[in-house]
C-alpha cells in the first residue's frame, strides 16, 4: 500500500468512524421518542452512558489513526513539532523503565533519546493516547494540543464536557437515576456531535496543511 493509499484511508476514517456513531445515535433518538417495550427513562439512562463512548471512543480512535497518518509522512522526528518528539521521548523511557536490563541495554537507550531527531518516526504508530477512561475538557485539550488542534476552539464546551457528558456518565454507570427527557437528549446529543463534528474538521485542517511538521507556517 502506498502512503498516498494509507493517506486516503485515513481521511476517510474520520468521516466513516463519525458516521457509524452517529446512526447509532439517531436511533437511540427514535428509540426515545417511540413507545416501546422499555420505559423511556430505561432508555435514556442507557443513552448517556452510549454518548459518552461515543465521544471517548471518536477522539481516541481519531487522534491514534493522526498519529499514524503523521509517521507516514515523514522519516525522522527531526521533521515533526517538539509535541511529537515528547511522544517519542516518552516510548523511550517506557523502554528504560521496562524489565530488568544491564548498565550497556541502559545506556544504548540513552544514546537512542540524544539522538531522538534521528530516529525513525514510525514509533508513533505504536503510541496509544490515553483518555484516561474519563474524557473530561482538560484530557481532551491535552490530546488537542498533542495532535496540533487548537483546544481553544473548544473552551466554551469545557462546563458540558465535563457536567453534562463525563458527569452525567460517571452518574449512571455507577448505578443512579436520573431522569432524562427526549427533547433534552436531544439537545445534549446534538450539541455533542456538534463538537465531534468541528473535532473531525480541525483534525482534517491539520492534517491536510501538515501543521505536525517543525518546518510548518501558518
Amino acid at each position: 500500500m502506498t502512503t498516498a493509499d494509507r493517506s486516503s484511508r485515513f481521511f476517510d476514517l474520520l468521516d466513516s468512524d463519525l458516521t457509524w456513531r452517529l446512526d447509532e445515535i439517531n436511533q437511540l433518538r427514535r428509540a426515545l421518542s417511540n413507545d416501546g417495550i422499555l420505559p423511556a427513562e430505561t432508555i435514556a439512562r442507557a443513552a448517556i452512558v452510549l454518548l459518552y463512548a461515543h465521544w471517548e471512543g471518536y477522539v481516541k480512535t481519531i487522534s491514534t489513526a493522526f498519529l499514524g497518518f503523521v509517521a507516514e509522512q515523514v522519516e525522522t522526528f527531526a521533521e515533526l513539532r517538539r509535541e511529537f518528539c515528547a511522544i517519542g521521548a516518552e516510548q523511550v523511557f517506557a523502554q528504560l523503565r521496562s524489565g530488568e536490563k544491564r548498565i550497556r541495554e541502559k545506556v544504548d537507550i540513552l544514546d537512542r533519546l540524544h539522538r531522538l531527531d534521528y530516529e525513525t518516526a514510525s514509533t508513533l504508530k505504536k503510541y496509544q493516547p490515553s483518555t484516561k477512561s474519563n474524557l473530561r475538557y482538560e484530557v481532551f485539550s491535552e490530546l488537542c494540543d498533542m495532535i496540533c488542534v487548537d483546544a481553544d476552539q473548544f473552551e466554551t464546551d469545557k462546563n458540558f464536557i465535563n457536567k453534562i457528558i463525563c458527569d452525567r456518565r460517571n452518574y449512571v454507570a455507577h448505578g443512579n437515576e436520573l431522569s432524562v427527557d427526549h427533547e433534552e437528549f436531544e439537545k445534549v446529543s446534538e450539541h455533542l456531535l456538534d463538537i465531534m463534528r468541528r473535532f473531525k474538521d480541525s483534525v482534517y485542517d491539520s492534517a491536510i496543511h501538515q501543521r505536525f511538521l517543525r518546518m510548518y507556517r501558518a
